[in-house]
């Protein structure tokens, strides 16, 4: 049982870096798009 609750803790934590990773690189590139319509 506590070998599951690992495994399933494992799984969130790559499930947060995965949204933490694919949320930097949402906002480089609207920040990007915003520099590039800015200067």
């Amino acid at each position: 049982e506590i070998h599951s609750l690992k495994a399933q803790l494992e799984a969130a934590k790559y499930d947060v870096i995965k949204y933490c990773i694919g949320t930097i690189v949402s906002i480089s590139a609207v920040g990007l798009a915003v520099l590039r319509i800015v200067m």
